[in-house]
């Protein structure tokens, strides 16, 4: 049985020796992530801003709380922006000691469906405290929005597609950064081990070397 994936950690293993970055480990199996499906840069940030407020122990009690928050909202997609509601909600929640007094901007909108249709509904209990809680100035009916396309076509007429499919998604000036960077460059070169073996000495400024070759 043939596994070709053995052959992309394999490249991906001589990329990260080359460039001297860290290879990645298999972390240990946790069935809990799929209940609150925090990514793993939060999940770093959390645990720094805990450590720095001395707090650490407080880590397996806010994952709990973001499982639960994200419940009570219905399922969001855990992707930006909706994963940093999901967790700063469960921040407020925990560390102020009554859920939901702290209502940010973001999560009331979420809630009224200033983002478009939810997943599911919203817990009606929960609901109730978004709206006493969350920002008066808030109205509890969006505005219905322009088609975007439309908007985006004006804005920029001789885009194509795909442009407007990706300013669609990022603002500002990300997307013309993308643009003037040109294509990702898929292709790798790896150094030949006497290249490499040169360059590393030479990093050390060793002036002399003696190479022999065959068994004397």
């Amino acid at each position: 049985m043939t596994k070709p994936w053995l052959g992309v950690s394999e490249h991906f293993r001589r990329v990260a020796e080359q460039e001297g970055k860290p290879v990645g480990q298999i972390l240990k199996y946790d069935p809990f992530h799929y209940k609150h499906q925090i990514p793993g840069g939060m999940l770093s940030n959390f645990r720094l801003q805990l450590k720095e407020l001395n707090l650490s122990h407080k880590f397996q009690e806010l994952l709990e709380e973001c499982a639960r928050v994200r419940k009570e909202l219905g399922y969001p997609i855990m992707i930006t922006p909706f994963a940093q509601f999901v967790g700063t909600q469960a921040v407020l929640n925990a560390l102020h000691g009554e859920r939901y007094k702290h209502v940010p901007d973001e999560v009331k909108k979420y809630a009224l469906g200033y983002y478009g249709k939810l997943l599911a509904p919203v817990d009606p209990d929960i609901l109730d405290l978004i709206v006493q809680n969350g920002s008066p100035h808030i109205a509890l009916k969006p505005e219905p929005l322009e088609p975007g396309l439309a908007r985006l076509r004006r804005r920029f007429p001789n885009a194509s597609d795909d442009e407007l499919a990706l300013r669609s998604m990022f603002v500002g000036t990300q997307v013309d950064g993308m643009l003037s960077a040109g294509p990702m460059q898929t292709e790798y070169s790896y150094e030949k081990p006497l290249v490499r073996l040169i360059r590393e000495l030479a990093e050390r400024k060793i002036t002399r070397v003696y190479f022999t070759t065959g068994a004397r």
